[in-house]
Parts: C-alpha cells; structure tokens; sequence
C-alpha cells in the first residue's frame, strides 16, 4: 500500500484492494473553545455538587452536569479527531476515529453507483463592506447567491420493500470554500476506484 500526502487530507494510502484517506476535522482548532468551557464548568459541577444537591436544585445539577459532558466530550473529539474514509471492494465508509462520534456513513461498494460534488450556496440580500474601520451593511439591488462550501455525494442503488428499484442521495462530507481540490479529489477516489472494480 503506497501512502502519499495530498492537500486537504493527512494521508492517502492506496492500494489495488483499498484508498484509505484521513483527514482532521473541519476549523479543529476552535473546538479549543469547547473544551475549555467545558472542563471548567465540569471543576465548577465537581467543586459545588454538594452544595447544589443539599439545598435541593436537582433541576440545576441535572441540567448543569450534561452540558458541561457534551461540552468537554465534543471539544475532545475536534481537536482529537480523524475523519477516515474507507473505499474497498466490500464497502465505502466514513467515521470519525479514536472518539466516536455522530455522521458514520457505511454502504456497500455493489450499491454504489457514483460520486458527484454539489456547491453549498447562500442567497445574499446584503453585502457588508468596511470604511473607516466601520461596517457598513448596504442592500443588494438583487439578491445574488455565493458559494459558501462543496458537498460530496454518494449515489447508491436502493430496493425498496415492494421491489421497486432507483438511485437515492446520500451526504458523504461538506468541504470549505477553500477546499475545493480536497472535495474534488475525493469524489475522484471515489469514481476512480468504483470504475477499476467494474473492470475488473
């Protein structure tokens, strides 16, 4: 397997059987910001949890404790995290490793059909510009949409109950504005490997 590092992804292994791609978690360092606000509620919740349970504030503490968790637990994960994605002969998968965490995409390789690559746009009715070191926010004679990311898509085979059959949508990974190259590489993963299966 011959491992190369492209823009965008940690590392790209490769082989005839697999691609492996890891990559860090989209704005990771501001997951920085969670975990922070976090582990201090978490000593603030340790320090005064038998002062809020003696004067009976369960309400406070049930409330308190799973936020100051989730908090803790999500700013781990960003900053800890890789998002492996995973094309063999068998499946094509993304998750989220050491920690686990929501958004695991698994479908088996015989279903796929191909991948495609959609812009995230926004329509602006505003644009705000800066003079004088103060913003000033002027209306758009006509609303103008922006490309604000890039969207992966998996297209796969589905049988429904009744045996009726088509290809529906599944969101893979969002991308940046700015990494348009990491998006396009992938979804040429994707095709590239699914096309030499089929010939196979």
């Amino acid at each position: 397997m011959t491992q190369t590092k492209t823009k965008g992804f940690l590392s790209v292994e490769e082989s005839p059987q697999e691609i492996v791609l890891k990559r860090k978690w989209r704005y990771w360092w501001l997951y920085v910001i969670p975990l922070l606000l976090g582990v201090l509620l978490d000593y603030v919740w340790l320090r005064k949890v038998s002062d809020i349970i003696k004067n009976d504030n369960l309400l406070v503490a049930y409330g308190f404790i799973p936020t100051a968790i989730l908090l803790t637990y999500m700013g781990l994960c960003g900053i800890f995290n890789t998002i492996i994605f995973r094309i063999n002969g068998e499946f094509i998968e993304r998750k989220s490793l050491p920690l686990p965490w929501f958004g695991t995409v698994k479908i088996l390789t015989k279903d796929f059909h191909s991948a495609g690559e959609m812009a995230i746009t926004e329509t602006q009715k505003t644009r705000v510009s800066r003079v004088g070191g103060v913003n000033i926010i002027t209306t758009l004679p006509k609303p103008i949409k922006t490309t604000t990311g890039y969207k992966v898509c998996l297209y796969v085979h589905k049988t429904w109950s009744d045996g009726q059959k088509n290809v529906i949508t599944i969101d893979f990974q969002t991308f940046s504005l700015g990494d348009y190259e990491a998006s396009e590489f992938l979804v040429l993963c994707l095709n590239k490997f699914r096309k030499e299966q089929t010939q196979v």
